[in-house]
């Protein structure tokens, strides 16, 4: 049989004292919103071709990016959102504009 395990207990035996009372690292929330911000307007300017390979491969980064912020990865989350961001702004020919990294 399965092991029911108390999530409360689990999470305080496991704390991280280098994170806030959020559970997210100083900074990393603030640069995943402008990250964030950032992709959200490279992605509503793009023309609305349909380009299968293209829409499947952004699909697949977002859930990636779901999944790191699910799990509590922000700062894998933010380098996947700056690297699609910055992809996606070559290819629709705003040169190559790279997203200032703050750390």
């Amino acid at each position: 049989m399965g092991q029911v395990i108390d999530l409360q207990a689990w999470r305080t035996a496991n704390a991280d004292p280098l994170l806030d009372e959020d559970d997210a690292p100083e900074g990393e929330v603030s640069r995943l919103e402008e990250a964030v911000d950032a992709l959200r307007i490279v992605i509503t300017s793009r023309p609305r071709r349909p380009r299968r390979a293209a829409d499947a491969f952004i699909e697949n980064e977002l859930l990636a990016i779901i999944g790191a912020v699910t799990v509590g990865s922000l700062g894998t989350a933010v380098e996947r959102v700056e690297r699609l961001t910055t992809r996606l702004r070559r290819t629709a020919g705003h040169g190559e504009e790279v997203m200032a990294r703050r750390r």
